[in-house]
């Protein structure tokens, strides 16, 4: 079943049980985190099936954010302003 069918489901069966609202968000949290865990067995059983170099291929496809330098959000002070203060 599709994932977004179950939610529909989850949406329609917390509102016959006319379920709080804080009870209806947790519910709805933690079906969200076990379609997560789920979906990155998925994803690991697809790579594996791949061949190396193709998988290496995709890996860094899917993540060429995390090879960018990040600029530091405040001017680094030098040691010697530091040592100054």
């Amino acid at each position: 079943m599709e994932f977004r069918q179950k939610m529909e489901e989850l949406g329609n069966y917390m509102d016959h049980r006319a379920m709080g609202d804080a009870t209806q968000q947790k519910l709805i949290n933690h079906f969200e985190y076990l379609y997560m865990v789920q979906y990155g067995k998925e994803e690991l059983s697809i790579l594996e099936q791949l061949p190396t170099s193709l998988r290496k291929e995709v890996s860094a496809s899917l993540t060429p954010v995390l090879a960018q330098p990040v600029p530091p959000a405040h001017p680094v002070p030098s040691p010697h302003t530091l040592l100054t203060r």
